[in-house]
This record gives structure tokens, C-alpha cells and sequence, in this order.
């Protein structure tokens, strides 16, 4: 007879969690990491390097990436969430590595798709280590991105653009937007209207400096997330993170995120 009904668990089970957090340009996402509890930084771009933080030395090679990820993993430490700066500098990085491993000049050198394939492979394996490291080290996961816009061919509709990860669309962003437990769109807020009339008429957009987190898919984003949030999130210059913080303690009904 099978014993597996005695291994079966209700209930919610809090674990470390793992977010992307994207955006647009200057909205704030490396100070977000920073306000991340006891936060260590894994730079390919140096973005923190204004920061109070702690980091690793800027990496220019992907083998420096995972050497680093390999010290979160084993070495002796306290910190409680990794960051990675940023998903499509990392990316890039493993391009270069690619490259030099085929001697060609560029991933387009490589016929037939397999080279981004590979990339897409790599970046699924540093994933698989950044869970790794989640689960043997409980530590949370941040991964930074930029943003980029992207067009949409709606089978059902006209044609629209979106907001997106700022990572190859079919070997690295699809990959992401799994791995996650909360895909986050930052931007500033921002209303529109229209002025003129007739030939005159057009658009304007007018923003007053709030930033903000979107937490749920929408037509012009990409966004998701596991804990219930509200489709909007603010992102205040002190502490930004810390609204979603609220609310994963909420979701699990704890009193910290430690």
C-alpha cells in the first residue's frame, strides 16, 4: 500500500521569494534592490556603485558570474537577498561567452538559431543556480531589467506596443517571466489627454515625478505576481520595496520577511 497520503501538506508555505523587477530609464529599480532585505548585489553593469550596499566587484565575464553565484551558494555569510544587475547585462554576457566559445564575431555568426539557443540554454542553467541558491541559502531573489518596447501582432486585433523585459524575446524572456514568483513593471505615473482639434488633434502625456509598480498583465505591459497584490504598487524613494514587502507578509500572514 502507498504511504504518499502521509507526505501530503496543506496550507501556505512561506518561502524566499523571487522577483523581476523592470522599467524604464532612471525609475529607480537599483535603489528598489537596495531597500531589499540585507541586500548583495551581483553587478554586470555597476549600477549600485552610488549605493550603501553590499557587493561583489563589477563582473566583465560570465565565468566571474558564476564564480560569485558559487560564493553565495558555499561561503559562509548573513546577507538575505541576491540581487542581479541587470538580467539583459547578464545576458550579454553570456553572448560574449558564447561567442568566444564558436570564434565568431557575433551570435548571428552562428547559423540556424543555435547560437541563441545555447545563450538560452545558459541563462536557464544561471536560473537554475540563482534557485539554488534560494532554496539551500533561503534567500530572496531580485533580478533587475530594463525595459524596451516591443510590438504586438494581435491575431485577434490591430496591431499594439508593449513594455518588456529588454532580454531576447524568445530564448531569455519566456524563461524569466516562468522562473518568477512576481514580474514588475516600474514606471513614473503619468496621465494623458487629448488637445487640439481636427488635423490639430493629438496626444500628450503629463507626469508629476510618482513612480509606481505594476504588479498584473496589462495590454501596454508585462507583469504577474503570486501574493495578491494590488494592480498597483507605489515606489516611494525610501524603501521602495517596501509596499510589496507589506504584502507578501500579508499574503502569508507573517510578521517579517526575514
Amino acid at each position: 500500500m502507498s504511504d504518499l497520503m502521509s507526505t501530503v501538506i496543506t496550507g501556505r508555505i512561506v518561502k524566499p521569494w523571487t522577483v523581476v523587477l523592470y522599467g524604464v530609464e532612471g525609475v529607480g529599480k537599483t535603489s528598489a534592490g537596495a531597500s531589499a532585505p540585507n541586500p548583495i548585489f551581483i553587478s554586470a553593469e555597476g549600477g549600485s556603485d552610488q549605493l550603501d550596499v553590499a557587493r561583489f566587484p563589477q563582473a566583465f565575464t560570465f565565468g566571474e558570474i558564476n564564480q560569485q553565484l558559487n560564493s553565495i551558494y558555499s561561503d559562509d555569510h548573513n546577507f538575505q537577498t541576491l540581487v542581479i544587475d541587470s538580467a539583459d547585462w547578464v545576458q550579454d554576457l553570456i553572448v560574449k561567452d558564447v561567442c568566444k566559445s564558436k570564434n565568431v564575431e557575433t551570435i548571428a555568426d552562428i547559423p540556424y538559431g543555435k547560437g541563441w539557443a545555447e545563450v538560452g540554454e545558459r541563462f536557464l542553467n544561471f536560473l537554475k543556480d540563482l534557485s539554488a541558491i534560494k532554496q539551500h541559502r533561503n534567500m530572496n531573489v531580485l533580478i533587475l531589467a530594463h525595459s524596451e518596447i516591443r510590438k504586438f501582432a494581435d491575431p485577434t486585433g490591430d496591431p499594439f506596443d508593449f513594455y518588456a523585459v529588454a532580454c531576447n524575446e524568445k530564448n531569455i524572456t519566456p524563461k524569466l517571466k516562468q522562473w518568477c514568483d512576481c514580474l514588475f513593471f516600474a514606471e513614473f505615473d503619468k496621465t494623458t489627454k487629448e488637445v487640439g482639434e481636427g488635423f490639430n488633434k493629438r496626444t500628450i502625456a503629463k507626469s508629476w515625478g510618482e513612480r509606481i509598480i505594476h504588479t498584473e498583465h496589462r495590454a501596454s505591459y508585462d507583469a504577474k505576481n503570486r501574493y495578491n497584490l494590488p494592480e498597483r504598487l507605489p515606489l516611494p524613494k525610501a524603501a521602495p520595496l517596501q509596499p510589496f514587502l507589506d504584502g507578501y507578509n500579508a499574503f502569508y500572514g507573517v510578521s517579517n520577511n526575514g
